[in-house]
C-alpha cells in the first residue's frame, strides 16, 4: 500500500483553520459557566423552578438527584470539550490521520446525545431524575462487568462511583421511584438508557441538516473496523498476474470536513438544549453555529 497526499487532496490552510474553530469551543462553554459553574439556572429558568417544585414536593433527597442528573449532564460537556480539543491537534497534523479524527468525531456525537437526553426541556423533573439514575446504573452495571486482572475485579470506588448498583437501586427505591429489569434493560421511573444508535439517530434527525446525519453511519463504521469503513480511503490499482491488487491510500479535504462540522455541531445543539433549560443567553452558542456555517457552508 502506498500513500498519495497532495494539494488537491488536503487543503494545510483549511485544516489549520477547522483546528482554530473548534477550539473556539471551549471559551463559548467558558462563558456560560463562569457565571454558573454549578450550573443551578438562572432565577426564572426551568431548572430553578424545577428545584423549587423538588424541594416542596419531594423534599432536599429529590432535589439533590435533580442536582446529580445535571452534574452528568456537565461532566459530558466537559468531555466533548477535551474530545474538540482531541480533534484539533489531529487536524494541525501532516497529515491529518482520517480514522483517528473519525472516531474522536463519533465519540463527541455520542457523548452530546447523552447530555442531550438528559437536559430535554420537554420533559418533568422526575423523568430527568429517573434519567439521570438510568445513566448511573448503566455505568455501575459495566462495572460489574468488567474485569482488570487475575487478582480482582475493578470496584465502583475505583471508577469514582460511589456506591454499588445495589445501593443505588436502594436510593431509588427510597425516593419511591419503581425499578424494573425485562430482558436486561433496566428501567427506572418508567426510563431505560437508550442505545446510542436509537439515541444518536433521534439527536441528528432534530437538530441537524440531512448532510450531516449521513455521516454518522461512517463514523460508527469507522470506530467498529467495519471492512467498508476501513477501506474506504484506499483507491485499488488494476490486479496484477497472481490477482493481488494494490491499493493507494488517500485522504481528501470533503472527508475531514464532514466529522469536524458534525462533531462541533453535536456541542452547539447539546449547548442550545442546555441554554433552553437553565436560562442561559443563546448569542455565545449561536455566534459559534455562525461561524460553523461560514467555514463549513
Amino acid at each position: 500500500m502506498t500513500s498519495s497526499l497532495n494539494p488537491d487532496d488536503v487543503e494545510p490552510g483549511r485544516c489549520r483553520a477547522i483546528a482554530s474553530l473548534l477550539r473556539r469551543a471551549r471559551p463559548v462553554v467558558a462563558k456560560y459557566t463562569e457565571g454558573d459553574p454549578n450550573w443551578e439556572g438562572a432565577t426564572h429558568s426551568q431548572l430553578a423552578a424545577e428545584r423549587v417544585t423538588a424541594q416542596l414536593v419531594a423534599g432536599e433527597p429529590f432535589e439533590i438527584a435533580l442536582s446529580q442528573a445535571i452534574s452528568i449532564a456537565q461532566l459530558y460537556v466537559f468531555a466533548i470539550l477535551q474530545h474538540l480539543d482531541a480533534l484539533s491537534v489531529l487536524f494541525e497534523s501532516d497529515p491529518p490521520p482520517a480514522y483517528a479524527i473519525g472516531l474522536v468525531a463519533r465519540s463527541v456525537v455520542e457523548v452530546g446525545a447523552r447530555a442531550w437526553w438528559i437536559v430535554e426541556p420537554d420533559v418533568t423533573a422526575e423523568v430527568r431524575v429517573a434519567r439521570g439514575f438510568v445513566e448511573k446504573l448503566a455505568s455501575l452495571r459495566d462495572v460489574d462487568r468488567t474485569s482488570i486482572d487475575t487478582d480482582g475485579r475493578v470496584t465502583p470506588a475505583a471508577v469514582g462511583l460511589s456506591y454499588d448498583a445495589d445501593a443505588l437501586i436502594a436510593d431509588v427505591r427510597a425516593l419511591g421511584m419503581p425499578t424494573e429489569r425485562n430482558r436486561r434493560r433496566d428501567t427506572i421511573g418508567g426510563q431505560f438508557r437508550p442505545s446510542a444508535t436509537k439515541l444518536v439517530g433521534q439527536f441528528l434527525e432534530r437538530d441537524m441538516p440531512e448532510s450531516c446525519r449521513a455521516v454518522y453511519p461512517l463514523l460508527s463504521a469507522n470506530a467498529h473496523g467495519t471492512l467498508w469503513a476501513i477501506t474506504l480511503h484506499f483507491t485499488a490499482d488494476p490486479p496484477d498476474a497472481t490477482q493481488r491488487v494494490a491499493a493507494t491510500y488517500r485522504v481528501t479535504q470533503g472527508w475531514l470536513d464532514g466529522p469536524a462540522n458534525v462533531a462541533l455541531l453535536a456541542l452547539c445543539w447539546t449547548l442550545e438544549r442546555i441554554s433552553s433549560l437553565l436560562g442561559w443567553p443563546t448569542e455565545p452558542v449561536l455566534a459559534l453555529l455562525s461561524e460553523a456555517d461560514d467555514l463549513f457552508a
